[in-house]
Order: structure tokens, then C-alpha cells, then sequence
């Protein structure tokens, strides 16, 4: 018998702006992690590039989403079509019940990302997945960046900005390996290249601008390729 804590959450989430919270599913880093695969085995896979995001479309309850970020709570929406008000406690606690009995009690392995702009973290099953090393926030954080170009636009430069801010974080003698590692400076210059979308908001505008600044400031550019990206992309955000 696995071991598991519910806590409940009264207000459904902005991530399920048309769903009832029914409260979280948590427990240790091994459990979380069986869930988590468990979960992506069976209904998967996620809908979101960063964290776990899963729609259940049937249950006895109707359709379910499981979500959860780098804290490790997986949070458990009903639909509002199915419940007009928040379903009684009763019925939240027989819901979180439902889908943790659903999951396999060993699923295939498994090993899962969960991020943030700041926090990085990972479960897995059976195997239960270090902390994540300041060091790897930099690659993985702006490879998130390059998904977020075609997915989640107004994103890109958060991810950017956290990758640099972790660079920065680091002792002087990690910071300047970085500083000097092609791949990581590859890495930066292709988010530069990648052209800011249309109809950013003011704060996306000024977010790509900072970023902008901040690789220049990092790894400033030295071939001709890399000033013209760093030119045209100011240019087309309108930066000052």
C-alpha cells in the first residue's frame, strides 16, 4: 500500500480556469514520481512543454485534468459543466481516491521534468531522480526557451532570463566555463535569432529587450552573424 496525503485547494486554478479544484495529491519524491508515470502511461502524454498537465477524458466524475509543477502537488480539477458548484468535500476526497486507483502500481519507468523560471526539478519511476544541479539549469532552462518560440511566445524571454540569472548564480570559476562553452553560447544566440512574436504586451516587449541585453552582456557578440541577430532582433521589439 503506497502512502499518500491529500490536501485540499477550495478555488480552481488559472491553468483550469474551467475546472473545480478538488484538492491535491502529495507525497514523497518516490511517490509523486509512481503517480507521475503512472499518470503519463495511462492518459498521457502532458500538454504542456514544462510541467505535467494531463486530461482525463472519462471518468465517473467526467472529464479530470491532473496538474503539477516543481513543487511536486498534483492538483485534481473537475469540470464545471459537470459540477455548476464545487463539488462537497465528500465527493472531492471519493475523486482524488478514483484516479490514484486507476494508476498502475508499477508503471514503465519513467523520468519527468518538472520547471519553472526558477525552480528546476524531476521525479521518476522506479528510480528516484537526484536534485537538479545548479549547473543544468543553464541548458535545460534555455532549451525550454526554444520550445517556448513556437508554443508560448510571450514565455521566451522568462526562460532566457532564468538561464542567465543561474549563470550569474554561479561561482567564478563554473561562470566563466560556461562563458566559454560554445554549446551554451550557440544556445543563447539561437533564442536571440528566433524572431519575438507579434502582438507582444508591453511587459513581453520589455522582457525580450532585457534579455537581449543580458545575453549581450554575458557573451557579447563576436562574429558578424551574432551583432546582426542581436541588431535585428532589438530592432524588432522596438528597444531603445
Amino acid at each position: 500500500m503506497h502512502r499518500w496525503l491529500v490536501a485540499i485547494s477550495v478555488l480552481a486554478t488559472t491553468a483550469n480556469a474551467h475546472a473545480w479544484s478538488v484538492g491535491m495529491i502529495e507525497g514523497d519524491k518516490a511517490e509523486m514520481g509512481r503517480i507521475t508515470c503512472g499518470l503519463v502511461e495511462k492518459y498521457g502524454p502532458s500538454r504542456s512543454y514544462h510541467d505535467l498537465s494531463i486530461a482525463i477524458p472519462d471518468s465517473p466524475y467526467g472529464p479530470l485534468t491532473a496538474t503539477m509543477g516543481p513543487s511536486r502537488q498534483l492538483e485534481v480539477g473537475v469540470s464545471m459543466k459537470r459540477y455548476p458548484q464545487q463539488p462537497p468535500e465528500a465527493t472531492r476526497v471519493e475523486i482524488r481516491r478514483w484516479l490514484v486507483a486507476q494508476l498502475p502500481a508499477k508503471p514503465a519507468p519513467c523520468t519527468f521534468l518538472l520547471a519553472s523560471q526558477a525552480w528546476l526539478d524531476r521525479v521518476g519511476y522506479p528510480d528516484v531522480p537526484p536534485m537538479v544541479p545548479e549547473e543544468e539549469y543553464i541548458s535545460i532552462q534555455l532549451e525550454l526557451a526554444h520550445k517556448a518560440t513556437s508554443v508560448d511566445p510571450e514565455a521566451v524571454w522568462r526562460w532566457s532570463d532564468g538561464a542567465l540569472a543561474a549563470l550569474r548564480g554561479l561561482d567564478a570559476k563554473a561562470r566563466r566555463k560556461f562563458e566559454r562553452d560554445p554549446a551554451v553560447r550557440a544556445a543563447a544566440y539561437v533564442v536571440v535569432a528566433q524572431p519575438a512574436p507579434d502582438g507582444l504586451s508591453d511587459l513581453g516587449k520589455r522582457g525580450y529587450c532585457a534579455l537581449y541585453d543580458s545575453v549581450k552582456a554575458v557573451f557579447p557578440p563576436r562574429t558578424a552573424k551574432e551583432k546582426q541577430s542581436l541588431r535585428q532582433a532589438r530592432k524588432t521589439v522596438g528597444c531603445r
